[in-house]
This record gives structure tokens, C-alpha cells and sequence, in this order.
């Protein structure tokens, strides 16, 4: 199922009010974070502006069997896709403290490249957690199950806190550590399932409150 906005003002707008937790502030405030010697891609969308209506429509569909409808997806101007969407593809491989790819990560981007084989006009937007690490988003269960990445992570005596969601890891992001937040704009915001990927054109990001 899906939830769709229709409206004339610009696509980041739309994004701030289809959810009150949205990744705009969070990820410029990540940004500051940053290291200062090198450059970020600008954060305002350079699209071509266009008045067509269904150019200005917002939709985040899922289909926990499989991949969502492409050419449904196509239709809109943008679609945003999370952990939802073909769950039934990810989830099996999923053990406690392990993962084995393709985790929800890599399918998200290849449900944006079904999308655009269809629309390339069609942006098409991934999903990340801003406290979050996800067991099932492979680059960072990558580093959640690496020893020498421990310091990513908040702590709770000699181990890494960790809050569950029913068999899966959701481990907090440390945002005090300088290592942490290149991950974060490296990775996690701009590496090659997200920002960097010519299939993606943006990154939805909820609990942004912690960074």
C-alpha cells in the first residue's frame, strides 16, 4: 500500500510534509559535522522544474512479497522506498548478529533501477534510519559485526547497546565519534547504494532527532 500527496510546490518541500520526521534538517545538520576539507554535493535538488501535475506527486508504495509494481512506481514524480518493499526477498537471509546479501539495501536500489528502466524522470529515493543502524542495510550490518568498528556505536558498559526489533539488530549511531560521521556522509548518505548511485536520487531519512 501506498500513501500519495499531490501538490505544485517543489519535491522537498512535498518530502517535509508527507512525514513531520524527515530527513532534511537531519541531514544538513549532519553536514556541519563533516569534515571541513571536503566538499558535499549540494542538498537542493537541481532538477528541471516542471508544472505537469503528475510530475509533482510523492508516492512511498511497498510490496512485502516482491519488488513494488514498476510501471505503477513510474507514473509518479517521485518514489521512496524502505525496508517494506520486498521484504519476502531479504528477510530470509537474515540471522541473529549475520546477514548474507543482498540485504534490503541492495534491493532498494534495484527497485529504483526497475522504476527508471520505465520512467527515467521518475526520482527515486532510498531509505536510512538517522539513529539507526540496520542489521538488515548491508554496509552498515558490514561495520555493526566488525570488532575494530565498535566505537560507531553507543556503548552500555563493555559491549554495544542494542534495541532489537523482534530477531534483528538496531544498533545507535555514535555521532561524537569523528569516525562515525565520515561513515555516516561517506556511506551511509553518499556511498554507492545512496547518494552517489546515478539510480538514486535521494535518501529518506526518519529519527533524525539524534544527529
Amino acid at each position: 500500500f501506498f500513501r500519495v500527496m499531490t501538490c505544485h510546490v517543489l519535491f522537498f518541500g512535498l518530502l517535509l510534509a508527507l512525514a513531520g520526521r524527515c530527513m532534511c534538517l537531519g541531514v544538513l545538520r549532519a553536514a556541519a559535522m563533516h569534515r571541513a576539507d571536503t566538499p558535499f554535493p549540494s542538498f537542493v535538488p537541481q532538477w528541471e522544474v516542471s508544472f505537469r501535475m503528475n510530475r509533482s506527486t510523492v508516492a512511498m508504495p511497498a510490496n512485502e512479497s516482491g519488488f513494488f509494481d514498476p510501471e505503477l512506481a513510474a507514473k509518479f514524480g517521485l518514489v521512496s522506498f524502505d525496508q517494506g518493499n520486498a521484504r519476502a526477498l531479504w528477510q530470509p537471509s537474515m540471522q541473529r548478529h549475520a546477514f548474507r546479501l543482498p540485504t534490503s539495501e541492495e534491493l532498494m536500489v534495484e527497485q529504483c533501477r526497475r522504476v527508471k528502466a520505465i520512467n527515467p524522470e521518475t526520482k527515486c529515493f532510498v531509505y536510512r534510519n538517522g539513529e539507526l543502524a540496520l542489521q538488515w542495510l548491508g554496509s552498515e550490518a558490514a561495520q555493526m559485526y566488525n570488532a575494530t568498528a565498535a566505537g560507531l556505536f553507543l556503548q552500555t558498559g563493555d559491549a554495544i547497546y542494542n534495541e532489537p526489533s523482534g530477531a534483528l539488530d538496531q544498533y545507535f549511531f555514535n555521532f561524537s565519534n569523528t569516525q562515525m560521521r565520515d561513515f555516516w556522509a561517506e556511506t551511509v548518505m553518499f556511498g554507492p547504494t545512496a547518494g552517489s548511485n546515478p539510480l538514486v536520487d535521494g535518501v529518506f531519512v526518519d529519527d533524525s532527532q539524534s544527529l
